[in-house]
């Protein structure tokens, strides 16, 4: 306790906040979302020029720039492990490749699928950042 009788600082601070942690963990769970979402678009840049519009040049050539992930060397340390699966940009793109496979999604059916995918990862990245403004 204080010295005028009543509880300190930090364990009024504490009890205020208490209420509020659920919703700061929603809040960090949709940013997170959200920051993945806006990386998957930026991923599906790629898909949307080289297979959809089966466009000869790269988007490299018309100025856009595109993550390529970088191999690591074969002793890089100890935590190339860590880095390699904590490479987001490498991790949306093998999951493209995964889903396309798992769907059975052919260059024919491609047309379709990549900008059914860009809206739906669109909504979800809106819906991530109408939760976490919230």
């Amino acid at each position: 306790m204080s010295a005028g009788g009543g509880p300190s600082l930090p364990a009024f601070f504490w009890r205020y906040l208490r209420r509020y942690l659920a919703w700061a963990a929603l809040a960090a769970v949709s940013i997170l979302v959200f920051a993945v979402a806006t990386a998957a678009i930026v991923s599906l840049i790629e898909p949307i020029f080289g297979e959809v519009l089966l466009t000869s040049q790269t988007p490299e050539v018309m100025g856009i720039p595109v993550h390529h992930p970088a191999k690591a060397a074969p002793d890089a340390g100890p935590l190339a492990h860590f880095a390699k699966k904590l490479n987001v940009a490498e991790q949306i793109d093998r999951g493209y490749r995964s889903l396309k496979h798992r769907l059975g999604v052919g260059p024919a059916e491609v047309v379709y699928f990549v900008p059914f995918l860009l809206v739906v990862v669109f909504l979800l990245r809106s819906l991530a950042d109408f939760v976490a403004g919230y």
